[in-house]
């Protein structure tokens, strides 16, 4: 009513409702009888036109009311969505009123229990594997005679590098050509060799010293003289390229000395390139396990999992060299499509640092992205 009132007022002022514009002589205040007459006119007009708009309203709420009732009464259904509950027939709708829920539905203990029951067998399986790896591992870690920051103090504190190690294993080999000699015989020739890099003889050799005691000697108290130049290695400054070419040099010499038999026939004159470049599969695995002996390679490298059909409670052993130079040709194959190392009974240098730094030897711990976890191990 105060809606039609302000109205009112309007159509007393001059303004006209939708479509009902009234005739000019309506206006003439002359005549007053016309005004009354316009005004009676446009707002029982008006009316009308209120009294439409709200019974169509009306009619369009309850349509929507009970469109939307039975869209929900039919989506309560499994499986509906909007488009097909508008679309769906009577006969359609009937014949949706005989779904039956699925196993699962209809058994939710069940389904619990089942997921329950997977995750603890996750997790007992997860502590099982887990234990018997630590089992074997943590006598390495605890054993272990030099720890990775020994030997990195150890390279520090000495100027050793890769071309002076180099000479030195040469002439050691010429000059040991039995490959045999006490330590004390290797140490003093080592000392009258590194007069000139080292004056005052290698700095924190008590680290080296703990690794040269675990060296076995035979009955008359000789070491191999490989053996020893491996443990020596551990005071080689530079990168691990280089570090590596070390390792490879005595290897190289190994079979040098098994081929001539006597090195010593060898001038020192000579490029040590012009040696073989080449070394035996066999001599790789020897070094390979005079790295073990020498803490070299990260404990956990040292135990692998046994082959077995069981699965689901995996077990392990103590890798041998073999078995570690085998993981690292396989896995290297199937970066690399190159199947050559499986029955070759040589590898190049480039090979070797491939398997040597890859995850399976992991030598020095070089496989590891984190400075930690490599001091660690």
């Amino acid at each position: 009513m105060v809606f039609l009132t302000i109205m009112d007022i309007d159509f007393g002022s001059g303004w006209h409702v939708i479509g009902f514009k009234p005739r000019q002589s309506y206006f003439n205040p002359r005549d007053q009888r016309s005004v009354s007459a316009a005004h009676e006119i446009n707002v029982r007009a008006f009316m009308v036109v209120v009294l439409l708009m709200i019974t169509s309203r009306i009619g369009r709420i309850g349509r929507g009311r009970q469109s939307r009732l039975e869209l929900f009464l039919r989506c309560t259904k499994p499986f509906c969505t909007a488009k097909t509950a508008l679309s769906t027939s009577k006969p359609e709708a009937e014949a949706s009123d005989d779904y039956k829920p699925g196993f699962f539905s209809r058994n939710p203990a069940v389904t619990l229990g089942g997921i329950a029951l997977g995750i603890g067998l996750y997790l007992y399986r997860n502590a099982h594997n887990k234990s018997k790896f630590a089992a074997l591992q943590e006598p390495f870690t605890e054993d272990a005679v030099i720890s990775p920051y020994e030997a990195w103090e150890l390279r520090s504190k000495n100027n050793l590098t890769e071309a002076t190690f180099t000479l030195l294993c040469e002439d050691i080999f010429r000059s040991f050509p039995t490959r045999k000699a006490t330590v004390k015989e290797l140490d003093q020739f080592t000392a009258s060799k590194l007069a000139e890099v080292c004056p005052n003889g290698l700095q924190k050799a008590h680290h080296l010293e703990r690794v040269l005691a675990l060296i076995e000697k035979d009955a008359s108290g000789k070491v191999d003289i490989d053996a020893f130049l491996v443990a020596l290695s551990l005071a080689v400054k530079g990168a691990v390229e280089d570090r590596l070419r070390c390792i490879y040099k005595i290897a190289t010499l190994a079979d040098a000395s098994l081929v001539t038999d006597n090195i010593s026939e060898r001038s020192s004159e000579d490029d040590p390139e012009e040696m073989s470049d080449i070394v035996s599969r066999s001599s790789v695995e020897k070094i390979l396990g005079l790295l073990l002996l020498t803490s070299q390679i990260p404990s956990e490298k040292r135990v692998v999992q046994k082959d077995q059909a069981n699965y689901f409670l995996k077990d392990y052993e103590v890798a041998s060299p073999c078995a570690l130079l085998q993981a690292a040709i396989q896995a290297n194959e199937k970066q690399n499509d190159n199947p050559r190392l499986q029955s070759a009974e040589s590898i190049s240098f480039e090979e070797f640092s491939r398997l040597f730094r890859g995850k399976d030897i992991c030598v020095w711990g070089e496989c590891f992205s984190s400075t930690k976890k490599k001091m660690k191990n």
